[in-house]
């Protein structure tokens, strides 16, 4: 399991139909307590911009819990939590752009966007993998 910290920031998150840029691990590490209890974080991809992939094996919520935990789930309640990853792997510059345009296709809010097909434009132009995840940083 390797640590979170290992990540360099920005991230993309990305699920089989969403992808969400995310500027530190703040933004990643805070989260709602339905989040983590429907299981939002389970296999989540994380590609840093250095281009390692890892995807998150283990979620675990760091603040206290209480009895009344099922409440805190229905009000959406934020939380600080603690992501476990499995083992990294380096993407290809072109692996890493065919990732994030399939992402992006398949992502509804994504593709409704009228800025995503200029995205595709801009990552085409994109020679390293940070310039990537910036780029989507800066549409998003």
């Amino acid at each position: 399991m390797e640590p979170i910290g290992k990540l360099e920031f920005p991230v993309l998150a990305l699920r089989e139909d969403s992808l969400i840029p995310l500027r530190d691990a703040d933004a990643l590490l805070d989260s709602t307590a339905h989040a983590l209890s429907a299981g939002y974080f389970d296999g989540l991809r994380l590609v840093d911009s250095q281009a390692r992939s890892a995807r998150v094996a283990g979620a675990r919520r760091l603040s206290p819990e209480t009895q009344w935990e099922f409440l805190g789930a229905m009000l959406n309640q934020r939380i600080r939590i603690e992501l476990a990853l499995g083992e990294p792997a380096v993407l290809g510059l072109e692996e890493l752009r065919d990732l994030i345009v399939e992402t992006l296709r398949r992502d509804d809010a994504w593709a409704s966007s009228a800025d995503s097909d200029e995205l595709v434009e801009a990552l085409a132009e994109c020679a390293t993998a940070s310039e990537m995840v910036w780029c989507v940083l800066d549409y998003y």
